[in-house]
């Protein structure tokens, strides 16, 4: 077999007694010689299938955390949204600024509870004939199946005394 000078690529080596097929007694031991790549491919699928597990827990722990974070702030920008109507109507004089409830909401909020506490302002100690004029309204919205509460207050002028005769006489207000 020639050899062109001008060829890239190597030549197969010519069979000779070194490349004869082996004896059935000589089978044994080239087994034993190679590799046993079974249990290595065996050994990357299980380490694959460690790390592709590991992650999946751990996505799916950032997962849940960041529903459970979602549904708390669900419930925190509902319960603020309630009780700011409800003081809202206090200002806006749909509601009187007395104490009421708890009392539950309509169907569509019914695991939603709402109470009014009128009290005197606490703090304001400063200035006596200011302190009579006020009245501290806190607007209290609770979600029953979860038992969060929120609480809104605000200090609005009471009615005076000339109002509140006025209202009397006529027998009502609204």
């Amino acid at each position: 077999m020639t050899i062109a000078a001008y060829s890239i690529y190597p030549q197969r080596p010519a069979r000779g007694p070194r490349h004869k097929k082996p004896e059935i007694s000589n089978l044994r031991y080239q087994i034993e010689a190679v590799p046993r790549k079974r249990g290595a491919v065996l050994l990357e699928v299980v380490v694959a299938m460690a790390i592709f597990f590991g992650c999946a827990t751990i996505i799916l722990g950032g997962l849940r955390n960041s529903i459970a974070a979602w549904e708390s702030v669900k419930l925190e920008s509902q319960a603020a949204d309630l009780a700011i109507s409800l003081v809202s109507e206090i200002q806006m004089g749909i509601r009187e600024p007395a104490s009421d409830g708890p009392r539950a909401y309509d169907a569509p909020l019914a695991d939603w509870t709402w109470q009014v506490v009128v009290s005197p302002p606490a703090g304001l100690n400063q200035d006596l004939s200011l302190e009579s004029q006020l009245i501290q309204v806190d607007a209290i919205v609770t979600h029953s199946p979860t038992g969060y509460a929120r609480r809104q207050t605000v200090i609005l002028p009471g009615a005076s005394e000339e109002e509140t005769a006025a209202v009397s006489s006529t027998g009502g207000g609204q």
